[in-house]
């Protein structure tokens, strides 16, 4: 009997949109918690913080949120982060406005950026695909290029997303 019905009524489920979950979890990374504003608040009047929380808990956010402020206020500001796929999203959430006083970049490609202008060839220095080229050669070439360039292109502010995966000379 239980063959039957379930033959002759289908059951059915009712699915949330995949777009609109995404929609939905994106409206909430880009809202401001009172928690998060209360550290903002605090983070204004300190050059140096480091900000710990458990996966999930709104700390891209917060460095987001805390860039977007420095440039605001006038000052070239570096929102650095370790991967590539955070770099283009926070770069998709920045708006156009910020122009030229916010950059967003991954280590990586900021130490191959700065050699660049410095006229370093940070790719012949090593193989970028052996760990100790990023940990040990990188960092230095990326010294050097800093000791070289002009106050251009150097930052006011630097905000650190992902700092734990960052290797200690970075």
């Amino acid at each position: 009997m239980e063959g039957v019905r379930e033959a002759l009524y289908p059951k059915y489920q009712l699915l949330p949109v995949v777009w609109r979950k995404v929609e939905d979890q994106e409206e909430r990374l880009r809202r401001l918690t009172a928690e998060q504003q209360r550290i903002l608040d605090i983070l204004a009047n300190q050059p140096k913080a480091a900000i710990r929380g458990v996966a999930g808990s709104g700390k891209t956010i917060l460095a987001l949120a805390k860039a977007q402020s420095l440039a605001r206020a006038g000052m070239r500001t570096l929102l650095l982060c370790y991967n590539r796929p955070l770099k283009d999203w926070l770069q998709g959430a920045v708006p156009e406005s910020f122009g030229e006083g916010l950059f967003i970049d991954t280590y990586h490609g900021l130490a191959d950026d700065m050699c660049k202008a410095a006229g370093l060839r940070l790719q012949e220095m090593g193989n970028p695909k052996d760990q100790a080229f990023w940990t040990d050669t990188a960092p230095e070439a990326l010294m050097q290029a800093c000791e070289r360039l002009s106050l251009e292109h150097k930052f006011d502010a630097v905000v650190v997303d992902e700092g734990q995966d960052f290797h200690d000379l970075w």
